[in-house]
């Protein structure tokens, strides 16, 4: 019923949260406070235009690459295609992240 399996033999994937954290801690910097204000007048130097401008140039590069990507590697789930396509807009000269000012 069952086959012999030798652990050591299988192959393993990526465990999905350890790539989502790992993508989370690579910012160029941190912000440290404690206490509300403190917190508050932290976040007044914080620039979110390049958050919102790196969302929508995302987007606008998943609908021109995902047909693209689908075509390549027929057979996955769609979740599997949207990470193949952050990984490549990461490195990307599209992305905002990696344009210098």
């Amino acid at each position: 019923m069952y086959e012999n399996l030798n652990v050591h033999e299988m192959e393993l994937e990526d465990n999905i949260n350890h790539i989502h954290r790992n993508e989370q801690n690579n910012y160029d910097e941190y912000i440290y406070a404690t206490g509300i204000d403190n917190v508050i007048s932290a976040l007044e130097n914080v620039s979110f235009e390049k958050t919102k401008s790196v969302k929508a140039a995302y987007k606008k590069y998943e609908e021109e690459n995902l047909p693209i990507v689908k075509e390549e590697h027929k057979g996955l789930k769609l979740s599997q295609y949207k990470q193949m396509l952050w990984k490549q807009f990461k490195k990307s000269a599209e992305n905002p992240m990696n344009q210098k000012e």
